[in-house]
């Protein structure tokens, strides 16, 4: 009874995270430098961890990367800035938004369906990552540094614009 409980809830939990993510995508934000620094500070320091373990090499990481920043440069140079309410706020480009938003579910969805069909054949239960099969690596650590870079280019940018935009409240 509890199994099927809590899949339910970590799919409910799932779906909630997913959606408050896609927002960053899509929606108009206001022009936070303490939100902007924090969320850089954070992911720096994700994705320095994550880049020194041996899960794939460091070159994939890092040319992952640089796609991810390159994309983020693009991004930024079609974002709106705008005053409203005595606040700047931003608009992400929403087609390279929703690029990036289809990888990440179509990742995920794909990740699901192999848990899924590992856990229907036989499992090494001394494994610790028994429930992720084939372990974190390869497109699931791409597709993230990609991501990182992507946030951590974009984040820089969104800092750099209030900083320009502050002087011309």
């Amino acid at each position: 009874m509890i199994g099927p409980l809590l899949v339910a809830v970590a799919v409910g939990l799932g779906a909630w995270w997913l959606f408050r993510k896609a927002r960053r995508f899509f929606t108009t934000q206001p022009l936070s430098p303490v939100r902007h620094g924090l969320r850089l500070a954070f992911l720096s320091t994700i994705a320095t961890l994550l880049m020194l373990l041996p899960l794939s090499s460091i070159a994939m990481k890092a040319l992952a990367g640089s796609v991810g920043g390159l994309t983020a440069i693009l991004s930024l140079r079609s974002t709106r800035f705008e005053r409203r309410g005595g606040t700047w706020v931003f608009t992400p480009n929403l087609k390279i938004g929703a690029v990036l938003f289809a990888l990440v579910v179509v990742r995920i969805v794909w990740r699901l369906f192999r848990i899924r069909d590992a856990s229907a054949a036989s499992i090494d239960l001394t494994d610790p990552w028994r429930w992720v099969p084939d372990g974190p690596r390869g497109w699931t650590i791409l597709l993230l540094f990609v991501l990182f870079g992507y946030f951590l280019v974009y984040e820089t940018g969104l800092l750099a614009a209030w900083l320009r935009r502050r002087d011309h409240t």
